[in-house]
Formats: structure tokens, sequence, C-alpha cells
């Protein structure tokens, strides 16, 4: 028994809350998405549920490393994770900008880019891009590529 007396129970044992009305013992941990720190009687968020109670900075509901949130459900770095709820897991999300380490044209006036990093190429490049370095790019629409700016080249007038 939880209970500290053998009958009618007025008192519960260490790591139990008393409930006046039910006149019984409960466990505070005893509910969705908590348990127990291991020899301990506090409670803590389960880790890797899919469910962010608000405990951790992330659940992504597994307990794999570098996918953005990390088997101690830290956010890694270069990743943002947001979404999460108690009926849901956080989506991560990769946010490290890329460098663009040379920048050089083909033969055929290609252009052949080398980055600092692995990229994926989401979408075709069907508008030729150019990459700017300086500030007067700035009030043009453009992306922040590591300090670069790609700005999509003006089609030409037929």
């Amino acid at each position: 028994s939880k209970c500290t007396g053998p009958s009618n129970c007025t008192a519960c044992v260490e790591g139990y809350n008393f409930d006046y009305v039910k006149k019984s013992c409960y466990d505070p941990c005893d509910k969705v998405g908590f348990t127990k720190k291991p020899g301990s009687f506090e409670c803590m968020e389960i880790c890797g549920d899919g469910r962010n109670m608000g405990m951790v900075e992330c659940d992504d509901g597994n307990l794999k490393d570098n996918d953005g949130c990390n088997s101690k459900c830290k956010i890694e770095p270069y990743y943002e994770c947001s979404g999460g709820t108690q009926d849901s897991p956080d989506v991560c999300i990769y946010r490290k900008a890329v460098d663009v380490l040379s920048f050089k044209y083909s033969a055929d006036r290609s252009a052949i880019l080398t980055f600092d990093t692995k990229i994926k190429l989401l979408g075709t490049l069907e508008d030729a891009c150019l990459l700017y370095t300086s500030d007067a790019a700035d009030d043009m629409q453009c992306v922040d590529l590591g300090g670069r700016r790609n700005i999509k080249k003006k089609k030409k007038k037929k």
C-alpha cells in the first residue's frame, strides 16, 4: 500500500501525494508524458515519446542523434525545432548558413559552385542566379547564403 497506516489512509509514503477527496495516495508522475527520475521521487518528462510537455527543449518522437533533436531531447547545433505539444512531436529543420567556397564559369558558361557542406537542391534552377557580396543588393529580393546574397537574374525582354 502507498499509505503509511494499515487502515484508513491519512498519509502517504515518500514520493506519493494524498488525495483528500478520495482519501487515497497517488503517484504525481503517473500521467501521460512523465515518469520518475531514476533513484528519485522527482518527476521528469519522458524523452523520445513524441510529446513535448514543456520540460525539454524538443521531442521529435525518437532517441536518435543527428536529426535535430538528440537522444537527451536537446536541440542540436544549426537546427531549429518547434511545434511540439502534449499530443504531437517537434519538427526540426537544419538552418546552417551555406558558404560558397568557389564560383567559376565552365566553357559553356554554366556556373560551377563549390560549397562548404553538402547541399540538396530542392526544385530546379530555371532562372539563372547571380551571387552578390555587395550591400547594394539589399534593396532587391534575396536569400542570404552565408554572407552572400543570391539574386535572381532579370529575364530578358523579347
